[in-house]
């Protein structure tokens, strides 16, 4: 567990970023390194669970079963739906000691770590939370006991929770909630999300959190953090609002959650081991992506960015920017958004995330950026020409040169579409690549030139910006 240090926040140290970066910058202005690698990470991650995940022995169909057997199992089902309703009204009361009440006491370690999810959830502002089961369960078999249904399941449930003001809906999570059965009333022993391969939300870590609530941004972090939390609250919020200047698409309420924890096994899931703690080699990544609610309509009912320890710990161009950047991606996400070009996508999103807040200034924007050492080469030579990487899954990978050429010609072909039409014709271009699979058609129908025009446009384009700079 990692703490965060209160002094102020520390300005941006020259160079910190060339390690992949390696060259010189327009301005001041150096690129977030991060971002070609920071989107829709997949790390392959284990969650944190409360307890210890419990094996279970599923429930098995049982057709035909003896009336007395089939009498014990209705009666256990509304015995443990009693437990599972009041722990419902619990979360939704913000009731932490009525929750408590109904956790067995006898493992005094699980029983703090559940009465701390629930403290969590009641502290943590415009946060709704509930309890929802429909009957499905297991027997628990963990630390190889006997199969005993009569004593001891794991209740298969859905954790829902909501930001209001923030969301647009619920969000549920699959949990298994184990049960002992104490005298005459089933008790709570385990919480832990049922598929290992999510990657926790922060109530899921035993820390204690706090939140800060701003119009547009909610930051969630640890209590211990307070003036850390309320620092990039106010960042986060002030990243937010300028972006919302450029992408007004109306799908999207102009409004996200920040999670941002120190905790380093938490950071660890997100971002890889030891990557992204205090001092660590990505402590300024970050991650977005959307909660669902596979049973509504829209599925979609929030945005969220996971960021690593920079963010907290250094105020600089770069983790603003980076900021801007995610919520321009979050604002792509309204939608559907596979068939937008990795060019477009990310260039888009760059553009944005370095614009002045001012509005519309090409060489401004660049100069805050900045370009790398090859990209200036091939304009001074005049061989520079972008590089088109329609697969994202493809974009900026492989050598230095292939990534110096992806995110330059991305964020290079943004700019002069924002420059030369205009920003509503970026964001035109972006929703006619969202719905059309042949990119060159949109790009026909949008600004009226072929793939092969825009390039060289983009090229003749390039030179002048850099004649300028």
């Amino acid at each position: 567990m990692s703490e965060v240090d209160e002094a102020a926040p520390v300005v941006e140290a020259p160079g910190r970023r060339a390690a992949r970066l390696r060259g010189r910058a327009v301005g001041a202005g150096l690129l977030a390194a991060a971002l070609g690698a920071v989107v829709a990470l997949d790390t392959g991650v284990v969650p944190l669970p409360l307890s210890t995940p419990r094996p279970v022995a599923q429930q098995a169909a049982r057709p035909g079963v003896p009336a007395a057997t089939a009498a014990a199992d209705a009666a256990r089902e509304k015995a443990v739906r009693v437990t599972v309703t009041a722990l419902d009204a619990a979360l939704g009361a913000d009731d932490v000691a009525a929750f408590g009440r109904l956790v067995d006491p006898q493992d005094a370690a699980a029983a703090r770590r559940l009465r701390r999810l629930a403290g969590n959830l009641a502290a943590l502002p415009a946060t709704t939370a509930g309890l929802e089961w429909d009957g499905s369960w297991g027997v628990d078999v963990s630390g190889g006991r006997p199969a005993d249904a009569a004593t001891r399941i794991v209740a298969h449930a859905h954790l829902r929770t909501s930001f209001t003001g923030y969301d647009t809906g619920g969000t549920p999570v699959a949990v298994d909630v184990g049960l002992h059965k104490v005298a005459d009333r089933w008790l709570v022993t385990s919480w832990a999300r049922r598929f290992v391969s999510e990657q926790p939300d922060p109530w899921d870590v035993d820390v204690d959190l706090a939140a800060v609530a701003k119009p547009h941004v909610l930051v969630v972090g640890m209590a211990k953090n307070a003036r850390a939390n309320a620092r990039l609250a106010s960042r986060a919020e002030a990243a937010i609002v300028d972006t919302r200047k450029v992408w007004t698409d109306p799908a999207w309420n102009g409004k996200a959650v920040v999670f941002a924890l120190t905790d380093t096994d938490y950071l660890d899931t997100w971002f890889g081991a030891g990557l992204a703690g205090p001092g660590q080699e990505h402590a300024n990544y970050f991650n977005t992506f959307v909660t669902e609610d596979v049973l509504s309509a829209p599925r979609r009912t929030g945005m969220r960015v996971v960021v690593a320890t920079d963010f907290l710990l250094r105020d600089t161009k770069g983790t603003r920017a980076d900021l801007r950047y995610a919520f321009t991606v979050m604002s792509f996400r309204t939608g559907e958004t596979d068939w937008i070009p990795a060019w477009l996508y990310n260039g888009a999103a760059d553009y944005t995330s370095w614009r002045p807040g001012t509005g519309e200034d090409a060489l401004e924007t660049a100069r805050r950026r900045g370009l790398y050492d090859s990209t200036w080469a091939g304009l001074r030579a005049g061989t520079w020409k972008p590089r088109f990487t329609k697969n994202r899954d493809d974009f900026a990978e492989g050598s230095d040169a292939r990534l110096e050429a992806d995110w330059d010609s991305a964020f290079l072909t943004a700019t002069y579409v924002a420059d030369t039409f205009g920003e509503a014709r970026l964001r035109a271009l972006v929703a006619a690549t969202a719905t059309e699979p042949r990119t060159e058609i949109a790009v026909k129908k949008v600004l009226k030139m072929t793939m092969p025009q825009l390039s060289a446009n983009v090229r003749r384009y390039a030179r002048r910006l850099a004649a300028r700079a």
